[in-house]
Order: C-alpha cells, then sequence, then structure tokens
C-alpha cells in the first residue's frame, strides 16, 4: 500500500508543474502575511487561519486535477458546458438576490 502511494507521489512530482505550484502557494503566502498584518490588532488569527486551510485545500485539489485527465471527460461535452456558462453570464444581467433599496440605484 505505501509503495502504491509512492508511485503516485513520484508520478505527481514528475508530471505537475511545480514552479506553477510554487509561485501559487508563494503569492498566496504573501497574501496571508497581509491580512496577518491588516488583522494583527484584532488579536483573532481566524481569517489568517481561513486563508491557511483554503490554501492546503487549494494544494490538495492542485494535486488532485493533476492526475485527472480533464480534457477528455470534458472535450465530449464541451457544448453543454459552453451553454451553461453562457447561461451563467447572462444571470449577472438579472436583478437575482439583489435587493433595490440597499443597492445604491435610484
Amino acid at each position: 500500500m505505501t509503495e502504491h502511494l509512492f508511485i503516485k507521489i513520484r508520478r505527481f512530482f514528475g508530471q505537475a508543474d511545480l514552479v506553477l505550484l510554487a509561485l501559487c502557494c508563494g503569492a498566496a503566502l504573501f497574501g496571508i502575511l497581509l491580512i496577518a498584518s491588516a488583522t494583527h490588532y484584532t488579536g483573532s488569527p481566524r481569517y489568517v487561519l481561513v486563508q491557511s486551510v483554503a490554501l492546503a485545500l487549494g494544494v490538495v485539489l492542485y494535486a488532485f486535477f493533476s492526475f485527472v485527465d480533464v480534457e477528455s471527460a470534458v472535450s465530449a461535452k464541451w457544448k453543454w458546458i459552453f451553454g451553461f456558462n453562457v447561461l451563467f453570464i447572462l444571470l449577472l444581467l438579472t436583478p437575482l438576490g439583489v435587493d433595490p433599496s440597499q443597492s445604491g440605484g435610484n
């Protein structure tokens, strides 16, 4: 079992774009540092913890999606995905979830 895990880890480091991962982690760590600096006066590490968990979750998802061949799964259904995206973009034109008295409009 552990040898199978080591094979998977070796495969990840062989095919993943580690420079991209390092740059994204560096930017996220810089953001966490800025959040820590901005919220230092509150004495609560809540926002730093939330961002740190989000960073860890992002690294795990990056590792997961580096193993999954998304292109072959998505390419057959590109028309459905395109329609779904167009629908969600068109939803920006509707006032769903907006209270007119709170939106700052007339």
